[in-house]
């Protein structure tokens, strides 16, 4: 199972792997498998937070209560969720809707099955996909580690320091790590120690770039983000485990202990101590 981020708060919920994430907006994030371009997708918007000092759970399922009728439904509670469905037809596209109550946030989620899909068994397995996500959805500080999907600034944030550091636009990455000129360049900026060891932001850069390369190098890895109470870290996954990999504190505490840091080594060894420890 994957985690994902919605909205702007710290909610997540878990959807199945072969689920990919994208997201619209600060509010809203789309859901597809990504395999066809009339793929269903799923969305999760939070479009409201009730000051705690004003929520009130009672109020809040006579509320649900009264929309719910409006559209001919019932609320339904599922855990410490509350919420009613509906569907409707635009074109030929049939939607499902559903407003959630979670504590004192209310979520919209949507569920679209395109007229062009004509499988049938397709509405029932996104409505199945859907309700085990609304489900899940939680508050990110109730697990005390936990491995996240990255959000597209995530990636958005490496991709520009990869570029930043090997002084190439995005479009030309891909030739520098193919003629080995990335982990070339690397070397070069971690032998010559050109940068402050409190410069923290520059570390980061770094680390991100030698996470970069082992994706490249290694491309059982992918990356993803740990979120707790002390911020967010970009880390490596490798697929199928839950194993994590910290490109960014392996080479600031290098840097800091003044090791020599030899790249090309260091992922190899790296990589084998990844298979070593998932018994593979």
């Amino acid at each position: 199972m994957k985690t994902f981020e919605i909205g702007i708060g710290r909610m997540v919920i878990k959807a199945p792997d072969y689920y990919y994430c994208e997201q619209e907006n600060e509010e809203t994030v789309m859901l597809s498998r990504q395999e066809e371009d009339d793929e269903p997708e799923i969305r999760f918007t939070v479009i409201g937070v009730v000051p705690v000092e004003q929520f009130s759970a009672e109020d809040m399922l006579a509320r649900f209560r009264d929309e719910a009728a409006e559209k001919n439904t019932e609320v339904r509670q599922v855990q410490d969720k509350v919420y009613f469905s509906y569907k409707k037809e635009y074109d030929g596209d049939i939607i499902y809707y559903y407003q959630i109550s979670y504590l004192n946030s209310i979520i919209s989620m949507s569920a679209c099955v395109y007229k062009e899909c004509t499988d049938e068994t397709v509405h029932s397995t996104i409505l199945k996909d859907a309700e085990q996500m609304l489900e899940s959805i939680d508050l990110l500080e109730n697990s005390k580690f936990v491995v996240i999907e990255p959000k597209d600034t995530d990636i958005d944030y490496v991709v520009d320091s990869v570029c930043q550091l090997l002084k190439v636009e995005e479009e030309e990455v891909g030739d520098y790590y193919e003629s080995g000129k990335a982990l070339d360049r690397l070397q070069v900026l971690l032998d010559d120690k050109l940068f402050r060891l409190d410069d923290l932001v520059y570390l980061e850069k770094l680390g991100l770039l030698f996470g970069s390369l082992i994706r490249y190098y290694y491309q059982e890895f992918s990356w993803a983000v740990i979120s707790d109470e002390y911020g967010r870290e970009l880390v490596l996954r490798f697929r199928g485990h839950e194993a994590v990999s910290f490109p960014i504190s392996m080479i600031r505490k290098r840097l800091e202990e003044g090791e020599h840091i030899n790249v090309a080594e260091l992922m190899t060894d790296h990589y084998d101590s990844v298979l070593a420890n998932i018994g593979q």
